[in-house]
């Protein structure tokens, strides 16, 4: 997910991470938030070792002894990276069918009418955006 080895991470701070995304007000809410003996999560931009960005959907909580004393942290981490690529990949293709200037439809297999664009829509005479099949 980073790049790091276990050998080359451990005895290393997160630092190692840091995208340079977020200023320093933002680490120091991370911090006061966890070291008040409450979870943090988040999604965080970090930089992987070779130097791209990761996204992660990232929860960090304060590990207590006993007897209330902070031992440490653990976090979870999970990448997102490809997910939200797809998401805004899905906006970019959804803003082109909305903005389009040619009329464009999208139907099922069965030939069924799924949704029409605003050119279509203008086009057919209909405000519709989808068939009455499709609501159904």
């Amino acid at each position: 997910m980073t790049g790091y080895t276990v050998e080359e991470a451990v005895g290393e701070t997160p630092a190692i991470l840091s995208s340079g995304e977020y200023d320093d007000e933002f680490y120091e809410e991370l911090w006061d938030t966890i070291q008040a003996g409450q979870q943090w999560k988040s999604e965080m931009i970090d930089q992987r070792k070779e130097g791209d960005q990761v996204i992660l959907d990232q929860t960090i909580a304060p590990i207590e002894i006993d007897s209330g004393t902070l031992e440490g942290y653990v976090a979870v981490n999970r990448d997102v990276t490809e997910h939200r690529k797809r998401e805004k990949q899905l906006q970019i293709y959804e803003y082109a069918y909305e903005s389009a200037l040619s009329g464009l439809a999208i139907a099922n297999f069965d030939g069924e009418l799924r949704s029409l664009n605003p050119a279509s829509r203008e086009m057919w005479g209909t405000t519709r955006k989808r068939s009455s099949s499709a609501s159904r």
